[in-house]
């Protein structure tokens, strides 16, 4: 991904709030309830310091790490998905605070349906490149079977993709669906199943290694 687009992106809830600060509330809704009411608040200032602290570390240790890794030699056969995973990340930084600076202008938006389009379209960019990530210590599943195991880590990740794939797709379509949309437990569920899954999956190719 571009550096150029990424910073662009990354800069989109700055832009708005530098164009609507007068606008926006002093005391800004931050945090919602099951219901999609407003239950947490924080000052505007301290809003957006917050975001470029947390999104400039995240996305800076996304960046370095690679080279701290003492598996780095590996990020050379999987580029395009570790590009594709940070995209994803910045994505989820940065659409998250835009949609909390839309909601403070008063703009009509149901929190529920957009935490689970957002998150759903996340896993499903993230399952896309699962399958192509190498052995390291920073990104993917790293449970102590696949980081012994370089044939493990191959098949659990293989695995997990189209997991997350399908994941992402059902919280997309709970999305437009009343009933789903508006159970919190749906998109919890949803996650740690496709976190828990292959995680056991990797101790069943340890376990059946060592038999």
């Amino acid at each position: 991904m571009n550096r150029f687009v990424m910073m662009i992106i990354w800069s989109l809830p700055l832009l708005a709030g530098i164009f609507t600060y007068g606008d926006l509330p002093e005391q800004m809704a931050v945090h919602f309830n099951s219901e999609g009411i407003a239950d947490g608040f924080q000052s505007k200032p301290l809003f957006f310091v917050i975001y470029v602290v947390i999104s400039s570390v995240i996305m800076g240790a996304l960046l370095f790490t690679r080279k701290l890794d003492p598996k780095k030699q590996n990020y050379e056969k999987f580029p395009k998905a570790y590009e594709a995973i940070r995209f994803a990340v910045l994505i989820l930084l940065s659409v998250s605070y835009l949609f909390l600076v839309m909601n403070n202008l008063g703009v009509s938006l149901d929190v529920r349906i957009f935490v689970h389009l957002l998150l759903g379209l996340v896993w499903v960019i993230v399952g896309n490149y699962l399958g192509q990530v190498r052995s390291n210590h920073f990104i993917g599943i790293r449970t102590p079977w696949t980081m012994a195991d370089e044939g493990i880590w191959r098949k659990t990740h293989r695995m997990a993709a189209p997991v997350w794939v399908l994941a992402g797709l059902l919280l997309i379509l709970a999305a437009f669906l009343p009933a789903l949309r508006e159970s919190p437990i749906l998109v919890l569920s949803v996650i740690i199943v496709s976190i828990a899954l292959p995680i056991v999956y990797s101790f069943i190719l340890h376990r059946r290694m060592q038999r």
